[in-house]
C-alpha cells in the first residue's frame, strides 16, 4: 500500500490598525494524495501558482495549477515523467507569464536537474535533462530581460566526497545550456549567496 500523506496549506491574511492584528480571511488547501515538494508563489497577472508533485509506481507527474484572487482554479496542469522521483525545487514566472520549473531528479546511481518551461495557460514549452556530474540539484532561478536565466545550485563530484560546489548556469529561452561553471573551494559553498550577487549586479546596471 503506498504512503498516503494530507498537506494543508493555511493562507492566513491580516492587517495592523493600531498595533492591533486583525485576521480577515483563512483558506484551508488539502490534498489527499501521496504529493511532495509542493509550494506557492504570487502570479504577477494576479492570483497564484502553485507546483506540486506526485507519484506512481514507477512514474512521477509535475503538476501545475493557477489560482485566482480568491483561490478559485483558473487551470490545472500535470507533466509525466518516466522518473520515480522527481522533486520540484523551484519555480520562476517570466514577465510574459510563463513559468520556469526546476526539479531534481533520483536515479539510481545520479541525481539531475530537470527544467522545463509553460506558457501563461500552462502549456508546454520545453523541458530539459541536465547534469554536469553524478548529483546535482537546482536551488534558485534568476531570470534576465532576453528570456534566458540563470540557475543556481549544488554539486557533487563523487559520492565518496562530502562537499558539494556551487553549481551556475545560464540558459536560453530555449532551454539550452549557454555555459556552466562549477565554484567551490575547501568548504560547504552556499549557492544563494550567488544569486544575490547577481541580482545586485543586474540592478547596477540597470541603473546606470
Amino acid at each position: 500500500m503506498g504512503r498516503i500523506q494530507l498537506l494543508l496549506i493555511i493562507f492566513s491574511f491580516a492587517i495592523v490598525d493600531s498595533g492591533n492584528c486583525q485576521q480577515q480571511f483563512q483558506i484551508h488547501y488539502s490534498n489527499l494524495a501521496e504529493t511532495n515538494g509542493i509550494s506557492i508563489d504570487y502570479s504577477l497577472n494576479g492570483g497564484y501558482i502553485l507546483l506540486d508533485a506526485s507519484f506512481s509506481n514507477q512514474s512521477s507527474s509535475i503538476d501545475l495549477q493557477k489560482l485566482n484572487t480568491t483561490f478559485g482554479t483558473e487551470w490545472t496542469r500535470s507533466f509525466m515523467t518516466p522518473d520515480s522521483a522527481v522533486y520540484p525545487v523551484t519555480m520562476k514566472e517570466t514577465d510574459d507569464g510563463s513559468i520556469l520549473i526546476a526539479s531534481k531528479v533520483m536515479g539510481q546511481n545520479q541525481t539531475s536537474i530537470h527544467l522545463l518551461q509553460m506558457d501563461s495557460s500552462g502549456a508546454l514549452l520545453w523541458n530539459r535533462r541536465y547534469s554536469r556530474t553524478n548529483d546535482d540539484e537546482p536551488k534558485s532561478i534568476l531570470t534576465l530581460s532576453d528570456g534566458s536565466f540563470y540557475v543556481c545550485g549544488t554539486s557533487q563530484l563523487s559520492s565518496s566526497i562530502s562537499q558539494k560546489d556551487i553549481l551556475l548556469s545560464r540558459i536560453s529561452s530555449t532551454g539550452q545550456v549557454q555555459w556552466s561553471q562549477l565554484i567551490g573551494g575547501t568548504r560547504e559553498e552556499d549557492p544563494s549567496l550567488i544569486i544575490e550577487l547577481l541580482m545586485i549586479n543586474l540592478q547596477c546596471r540597470y541603473k546606470q
